[in-house]
């Protein structure tokens, strides 16, 4: 469950910095039921296919790669296995791009935008990402990735509630929007 919820925060976490561009202001609340469908439902089928695994190959596979490797046999196996990763590679360049790359590059344009736009943020977030994350590390085996995202989640469940309970309790849903770019206004930090 812990690692459930590292996806939820994640997410959670990054909704402002896609709210922001809403063309109306109820466009987010859709998220609110279908985030925690979709997590639970991609969870679930992780676990239905590492069970399924089990009783196939008498091992249990808990990535897709692997699944996927195991139906190199056939041409129809070869032909489902280059349109499974064909998809999967689609799935992980959207997500990471919208999870990640998007709320970065936000932060970076907003705290330097002299010398970052949105382009130059995002490129510099898929090099960072991709060689000071260890990706290769996390995925090496199911415990390593349940491990580190149960380690995301402690780190960022908190940070998502804070911001829920600033937002809706504190502030009461009102912010005062040009105070927040204002260097001498309200949220100014160190007052």
């Amino acid at each position: 469950m812990t690692s459930v919820t590292g996806g939820y925060s994640t997410l959670a976490v990054n909704i402002p910095d896609f709210s922001r561009f809403s063309k109306n202001r109820h466009a987010h609340y859709w998220q609110i039921p279908t985030i925690p469908l979709l997590k639970t439902l991609t969870a679930l089928m992780g676990i239905i296919s590492a069970s399924a695994a089990q009783q196939i190959w008498g091992t249990p596979y808990w990535t897709p790669i692997q699944i996927i490797d195991k139906w190199q046999d056939t041409p129809s196996g070869r032909g489902a296995a280059f349109f499974c990763a064909a998809i999967w590679l689609l799935s992980q360049v959207s997500v990471n791009v919208s999870a990640n790359a998007v709320s970065f590059a936000n932060d970076v344009t907003s705290l330097a935008p002299k010398w970052f736009n949105v382009r130059r943020s995002t490129i510099i977030v898929s090099l960072l990402r991709s060689w000071a994350l260890s990706p290769w590390i996390i995925v090496a085996s199911g415990k390593a990735f349940l491990n580190f995202m149960s380690a995301y989640a402690i780190f960022m469940a908190p940070i998502a509630g804070i911001l829920f309970a600033d937002y809706w309790l504190v502030k009461r849903r009102h912010y005062d929007v040009p105070a927040l770019y204002s260097p001498r206004g309200i949220y100014c930090y160190g007052k």
